[in-house]
């Protein structure tokens, strides 16, 4: 199995929950669509309002290469979270059972 896991935390800055709220869903049709996307899902914690994950599958390192590089993600990642965002985790994780 060559898939990858990705989860991904954002934590939003005091006052800018529904911005980050906002841009992080406009990023799931997109991503959905890309062709070795298996799973794209977003959360919002329920102990902490400003708490937000990913939780992605993609078929193999490649596609999750190219979600990376896409305009849409790069601009999230290099506009959107430093200026909406205290916190941004990811770690990658392969499946073992």
């Amino acid at each position: 199995m060559n898939t990858i896991t990705v989860h991904a935390l954002i934590r939003a800055k005091e006052g800018r929950i529904a911005e980050v709220r906002e841009a992080a869903l406009k990023l799931v049709p997109l991503t959905r669509a890309e062709p070795g996307c298996l799973r794209y899902d977003l959360h919002e914690s329920l102990d902490d309002p400003r708490l937000f994950m990913f939780f992605e599958t993609f078929k193999d390192m490649a596609a999750f290469e190219t979600h990376k590089n896409a305009p849409y993600l790069k601009d999230f990642v290099h506009t959107t979270l430093p200026e909406l965002t205290d916190d941004f985790q990811v770690t990658l994780l392969k499946q073992i059972a």
